[in-house]
């Protein structure tokens, strides 16, 4: 089947194309919204809307049928869409559920109704959540447009994405000899949090709680990504950066990469017994899958889907505190400490139980490896995707 996408960035390959009975074609520059967003982008600073509608109808002669990834399909064609958070993701539906709760209501808007009801229509298949998170989102969304809310909820699915198995085996990641090895992995250092884990790892050694040689940390993540929209107006200062990386350079069991290639990455992981995702803010968590299916249980937050794919019997899981949506909400920096020391706490518990019981990470890297070839099967993920397409009515 020939297949259109809107896009065919790293969601897209994960969650899409990986399928690889179908061929797809990727109309982006045939996209009115591409232009759209970019003069938004430039003239108004604003965020774009992800929305497909291709300049003329003969433009996407080629196309069978649609599969986005947030974006909602403006066609005669038949589409479907996988969304992270909520659909459609345009300025005024994108952060309500980042608020703090009793301002994280939706109402309903002009624009929304009308773009929900492309949705509604005979020609969209289905729209899948990524999570159970998204997928509650979206249904407090759709409370606020009671006429449109069955047709829709009709369509909706929690569809997980797919992820391979990276080993069968744990015969070389048991951690009964030499040091707990544990990796972090985000590109967004600040905003994964990598400060929480190094002011963790620096309060258990200079208080005695764990011995430099009974651990070896891996960091790969890019220190200058000081940013966190999570904190929004209460960002960190500059001393606090320069602790954080003072610290970082000077504990001995820290080795730390600003970035490695994506095969390099994966090697350390297959290496590690335990991973590391202490995040402010995700919308879910890819880099979880790929050290559960590498064996390596992981030690996370709470927030959006962390929750579902990071189960006690296969990890860690930090209770930080969050809004009804999942999400932690920043108010102000007494906030934002208070937080910060909830997940620093949280993660010197959980790094403690690991090295202390050496056992629990080989049980739960097992039950990691299990709940990936049980949730996350590409075979399962792709025939179902494909069973939707089968509905065309095109």
């Amino acid at each position: 089947m020939r297949v259109g996408l809107a896009n065919d960035g790293y969601p897209e390959k994960r969650c899409i194309i990986g399928n690889q009975n179908d061929d797809f074609i990727n109309y982006n520059g045939k996209n009115i919204y591409k232009y759209i967003n970019y003069l938004k982008g430039k003239v108004f600073k604003s965020a774009p809307d992800f929305l497909f509608k291709p300049y003329a109808p003969s433009a996407i002669d080629d196309a069978e049928i649609f599969h986005f990834f947030n974006h909602i399909g403006l066609v005669n064609k038949s589409w479907v869409s996988t969304f992270e958070t909520i659909i459609p993701r345009i300025t005024e539906t994108m952060d309500i559920h980042r608020q703090a709760d009793g301002k994280n209501s939706y109402h309903k808007s002009k624009k929304t109704n009308e773009l929900l009801t492309a949705i509604s229509k005979d020609n969209c298949l289905g729209i899948f959540a990524l999570s159970q998170s998204a997928y509650d989102i979206q249904m407090a969304m759709l409370e606020a447009y009671p006429e449109l809310l069955e047709p829709i909820r009709e369509k909706m699915q929690v569809i997980h994405p797919p992820q391979e198995l990276l080993t069968s085996s744990l015969n070389n990641k048991h951690a009964t000899d030499g040091p707990v090895k544990f990796i972090f992995v985000g590109s967004d250092f600040y905003r994964k949090g990598g400060a929480e884990l190094v002011l963790a790892f620096s309060e258990l050694l200079s208080n005695g709680d764990i011995a430099a040689d009974a651990i070896s940390v891996t960091l790969v993540g890019d220190i200058s990504r000081r940013g966190n929209y999570v904190h929004g107006d209460f960002q960190d200062n500059i001393e606090f950066y320069e602790d954080i990386e003072h610290r970082l350079n000077s504990l001995p069991c820290i080795t730390h990469f600003s970035s490695l290639p994506n095969k390099t990455v994966l090697e350390n992981i297959a290496s590690s017994h335990v991973g590391l995702l202490p995040t402010w803010g995700d919308t879910y968590g890819y880099s979880v899958l790929e050290m559960q299916a590498s064996g390596c249980p992981v030690i996370t937050t709470n927030v959006r889907a962390l929750g579902e794919i990071n189960p006690p019997h296969a990890g860690w899981l930090i209770a930080a505190p969050i809004n009804k949506y999942r999400e932690i909400v920043i108010t102000s920096v007494e906030d934002k400490n208070h937080v910060r020391r909830k997940m620093v706490d949280g993660l010197k518990t959980a790094i403690i139980s690991a090295v202390n019981d050496k056992q629990s990470i080989s049980e739960k890297a097992q039950a990691s490896i299990n709940r990936i070839k049980a949730e996350h099967d590409p075979d399962t993920y792709f025939k179902k995707i494909k069973s939707i397409y089968r509905q065309n009515r095109n």
